[in-house]
């Protein structure tokens, strides 16, 4: 009996199957060259052929777990890069900030890629999103070794700016005052320095335009008041006012009376250190310097005569204050055929002076007065080359003296 065939109502045809069970394919019949319908023999490999078919119709597991496992070592690679980066461009002390930040998108690939493996790709995606804010929250929030978060260092950075902008010009203890918090902020976050840095630039070019105004304006010789002025300045010193002062101090040189060496050491004391400044301030220096010992010189030419001894002195003392300064070997060579002259009409009163007191026979009084001379301008005979002829004036009067000692004796 046939199989297919009801065995409780044989007089029934069989039920036909369904095209994914019993029916046979027209693969499997032929007709011959009579017309009569045979069957063919079945082909083992049709239904093989058919399920190898099948099978690369879909992509295998394997294949899509070596692409997540793919993508899991880009993504820590990228991580990897990123810590190595941040660690190299970063201050110290963000360390935390980097950790949590980096940890959180390694977790979120960890989620998308291994864990939630056989979820949807919406969920997937979920999970990655919320790594990626939690990994924004923590570079935003987390604060640095030093206390500062990045959401915190924009709002300082924010009202550090509003506040240099409406910082009057020239406020330079308000200015100073806030300058280590600004050197802290960006010595954590360095990102802000530009916007910072251009606001201190402004406050500055506001108050170098009222210096240099105030340097113009500021009277020559006021030394106090130009002491005080420039200490407010002096950190934020440019060329402009490095100008004006050398200006204020031509003039405060011109102003200057020869021979007042007081207001010159004065002057000398406010001059910048530095070789292109010290040139200059000599300059100046040595053009007072030059009136000053013409000054003199014409001053001794009006009170040789009367007061040779003054004279010399007030040379003397000229030229002691002139090498404190500095040398001037021209303006000193100058100086010492004055000296000479003064020096030698000295002598010459003082020999005067001596044959007086020998007419009248005051012989001991001429000798004390010829040793005051030696004493008085030794120093400065030798230095005019004269010392000769006063070592001879004096030894001559101490001979005199001690002859009219002798005789005194005699006479007795």
């Amino acid at each position: 009996m046939n199989h297919d065939v009801n065995p409780f109502e044989p007089w029934r045809p069989p039920e036909e199957k369904t095209a994914e069970t019993n029916s046979p394919r027209q693969a499997d019949f032929a007709v011959d060259s009579e017309g009569n319908v045979r069957r063919l023999p079945t082909n083992p490999y049709v239904e093989q052929n058919f399920s190898i078919d099948q099978k690369q119709e879909s992509p295998p597991i394997a294949d899509g777990f070596r692409v997540e496992r793919l993508l899991l070592f880009v993504g820590f690679a990228g991580i990897i890069v990123l810590a190595i980066m941040g660690y190299q461009k970063l201050p110290a002390g963000h360390d935390l900030r980097l950790l949590s930040s980096l940890g959180f998108l390694a977790v979120g690939l960890v989620l998308a890629l291994a864990v939630a493996r056989k979820q949807s790709w919406l969920v997937r995606l979920f999970l990655l999103l919320i790594a990626l804010a939690a990994a924004d929250a923590c570079w935003w929030f987390v604060p640095t070794a030093k206390g500062l978060s990045l959401w915190t260092a924009r709002q300082v950075s924010d009202k550090t700016v509003e506040e240099l902008n409406a910082l009057a010009a020239c406020a330079t203890v308000q200015f100073r005052q806030g300058q280590p918090a600004r050197t802290d902020l960006l010595a954590q976050f360095p990102a802000f320095a530009p916007a910072i840095h251009e606001a201190e630039k402004a406050w500055r070019e506001r108050s170098i335009v009222r210096w240099h105004g105030e340097l113009e304006k500021l009277p020559a010789g006021k030394f106090a008041d130009f002491e005080n002025l420039r200490q407010a300045y002096l950190d934020f010193s440019e060329t402009r006012l490095e100008k004006a002062e050398l200006a204020w101090l031509e003039r405060t040189y011109q102003r200057i009376a020869a021979g007042d060496f007081t207001q010159a050491r004065r002057a000398r004391a406010v001059v910048r250190a530095g070789e292109s400044w010290s040139r200059k301030a000599q300059a100046l220096e040595e053009i007072w310097a030059g009136r000053t010992v013409h000054a003199a010189i014409a001053d001794a030419k009006r009170s040789l005569k009367e007061k040779p001894d003054k004279t010399s002195l007030h040379l003397q003392d000229v030229a002691r204050d002139l090498a404190g300064l500095n040398s001037y070997v021209g303006l000193q060579k100058h100086l010492l055929g004055a000296r000479r002259q003064a020096a030698l009409a000295w002598l010459e009163a003082a020999r005067g002076s001596g044959l007086a007191l020998v007419k009248d026979n005051r012989f001991q009084d001429a000798a004390a007065a010829a040793q005051r001379l030696a004493d008085q301008l030794g120093l400065e005979a030798k230095t005019v080359g004269i010392e000769d002829q006063v070592t001879t004036f004096s030894e001559s009067y101490r001979f005199l003296a001690d002859l009219d000692r002798q005789a005194g004796k005699t006479g007795k």
